[in-house]
């Protein structure tokens, strides 16, 4: 995507924070953020299988980080 110019760049594994009442519960760390020419970012998550801690996570980020947006691609989508 950065080669082809589709994004202005991206971070693997950046850690986002899961701070909610001003104490951090715990941190989740997405396989890449991407940020796109207009300065919007997403998150992009590559999963084989959907754990409870994973869903847990995913939806405190979502909640704590609601400007950015998240795309998960499963296994049976890369085939």
């Amino acid at each position: 995507m950065l080669k082809g110019g589709a994004i202005q760049s991206f971070e693997h594994e950046k850690r986002y924070a899961l701070t909610v009442n001003g104490k951090t519960i715990g941190h989740h760390k997405p396989d890449f953020t991407v940020i796109n020419h207009d300065g919007s970012v997403e998150v992009h998550e590559v999963k084989g299988f959907m754990t409870e801690d994973w869903k847990l996570r995913k939806a405190l980020f979502e909640v704590l980080y609601p400007e950015i947006l998240y795309r998960v691609v499963g296994e049976r989508d890369l085939l």
